[in-house]
């Protein structure tokens, strides 16, 4: 998604886009602007592999802007989410 978010910086938490050890600019799913980018690229995806199984990644994400992002923690508290693990799974 660091592709997408240099275009899109608005879907991330910071607008900022960069790169760690891992992925430092995930999509920020405190948004729902950045949920509905997401809907609609696997929607897409989705549609050119039709197929029962889809694997996305993500289990490398960086959750460390998750933890100082305001809409992220809202979302954990309005989900009764209690880490940034669980957002993950979200």
């Amino acid at each position: 998604f660091l592709a997408a978010i240099s275009q899109y910086p608005d879907v991330a938490c910071t607008g900022l886009i960069g790169w760690g050890n891992t992925f430092s600019s995930p999509i920020c799913p405190g948004k729902d602007a950045a949920l509905n980018f997401c809907k609609d690229i696997y929607k897409e995806v989705f549609e050119l592999f039709p197929s029962t199984f889809v694997h996305l990644g993500g289990d490398e994400v960086e959750k460390t802007n998750w933890k100082k992002c305001a809409d992220c923690q809202k979302r954990m508290k309005d989900e009764k989410l209690h880490s940034e693990d669980e957002l993950q799974a979200w």
